[in-house]
């Protein structure tokens, strides 16, 4: 089942309405010929003494045979039921939720019903990458900017925020910066890696010279 980053951060309630197709025992019987097991013992014709054990061609083997019944469609009855599933804040992709009983439908009296398992798949979101907890996120900031500080506008599920680069001095483009409680959850973080756009610019050596003395201050 496919869910977005959004409902996933914040949490839903999904409703579903599950059809099945339930074993109608108002009309099975057990089979008379086979006497509910199933198989009918046969001797071998050229080794007597030797019982063989072959299925039962008027139950098809299932040891029960069905009589006329006027509430079911040959054997099942159909229905449908409602199950909500809470989807957790902050699930993990691939979660599986188990509804007991919601799966294969028993053929006979004496099975048991199987399970459907449903399991989480969360959509990429299109602007951060999910790692844990954490949010990642890149931003393109001006290589001035990367060097003299702004204020970058970061988008999150709660409203965008503003992160100063301002206190960091000279940005690092290899670096992770990191803001608590704006990751998936509230112990998640936001990682926020700067994509710096260097000027295509020539430099003449009186240009130069003045940035030698600006970084060997």
């Amino acid at each position: 089942m496919l869910f977005r980053s959004e409902d996933v951060y914040r949490g839903r309630v999904i409703n579903l309405n599950i059809k099945l197709d339930t074993l109608c025992e108002s009309c099975i019987n057990k089979c008379t010929i086979c006497r509910g097991t199933g198989q009918i013992p046969m001797s071998h014709p050229m080794m007597p003494g030797l019982a063989l054990q072959v299925p039962c061609q008027h139950c098809g083997s299932s040891g029960f045979s069905r009589g006329s019944c006027s509430k079911c469609h040959r054997g099942t009855i159909q229905s449908e039921r409602k199950v909500s599933i809470c989807v957790k804040e902050g699930v993990q992709n691939g979660h599986k939720e188990i509804l007991e009983g919601f799966g294969e439908q028993k053929k006979k009296p004496d099975d048991i019903p199987g399970n459907l398992i449903i399991e989480f798949q969360v959509v990429d979101h299109p602007v951060f990458k999910r790692e844990g907890d954490n949010l990642v996120i890149t931003r393109k900031i001006s290589f001035l900017d990367s060097i003299i500080g702004s204020y970058v506008n970061i988008p999150h599920f709660t409203g965008d925020f503003i992160f100063d680069t301002r206190p960091y001095t000279i940005i690092d483009p290899r670096k992770f910066y990191e803001v608590d409680g704006k990751g998936m959850n509230k112990n998640g973080k936001m990682k926020i890696q700067f994509d710096i756009e260097y000027p295509k610019i020539q430099l003449g050596q009186t240009i130069r010279e003045q940035i030698k003395n600006i970084f060997s201050i």
